[in-house]
């Protein structure tokens, strides 16, 4: 009897964890490109996941990432607020520039990085300028979860990262006492507080 309700709870667990494998998976689904944006600029791994995100060498982890720009579908979200930590290093945003929004001093900084990287300075965080950050990450093993990942601007100022060992997940600091996973989808509520 015991043997037999024991299947059966492992059961429903399975049953369980397989729908709301499937339920994130349809909620974390990217959206699709808007006018405008470059379908070739959002990557297939890491915005299907959900999460700015990345594995093995720290110098590829941005390259397959999605597009990031005034009005589109990540404009409010913490992955911003991961790109807004890149230009806070480069000294073009304030600290309390990083609020998760994706407005126009975030577009004009962005150009800024753009020009002094040889980019093209459109104000969108395309692929080629994911690329070009990523470029400047180092990172610093960390313990059994999770590694250190620092970005060094130009003038050797770093901002520092967290990087899931399973998953590869991003994690910025959305204000002085809380990180929050660079996600697609949401904003923190504590974000540029």
């Amino acid at each position: 009897m015991r043997f037999t309700q024991s299947i059966r709870q492992k059961s429903w667990r399975f049953l369980a964890a397989g729908v709301a494998t499937l339920l994130t998976a349809a909620l974390l689904s990217p959206a699709p490109a808007q006018a405008g944006e470059a379908v070739g600029d959002v990557g297939p791994l890491s915005v299907s996941q959900g999460y700015i995100a990345g594995s093995s060498t720290v110098t590829d982890d941005f390259g397959d990432e999605g597009t990031l720009r005034r009005g589109n579908s990540y404009a409010y979200t913490t992955a911003v607020a991961l790109w807004q930590s890149i230009l806070y290093a480069e000294g073009y945003i304030s600290e309390s520039g990083i609020d998760c929004s994706f407005g126009s001093g975030t577009e004009a900084a962005t150009k800024k990085f753009q020009t002094r990287y040889g980019l093209g300075a459109d104000g969108v965080v395309g692929t080629n300028t994911w690329s070009r950050a990523d470029n400047r990450l180092s990172l610093v093993p960390g313990d059994s979860t999770q590694d250190l990942v620092y970005y060094t601007a130009l003038d050797g100022t770093q901002v520092p990262f967290l990087r899931d060992k399973s998953g590869g997940i991003y994690w910025v600091r959305v204000s002085p006492y809380k990180w929050a996973s660079a996600a697609y989808f949401k904003a923190d509520s504590t974000c540029g507080s």
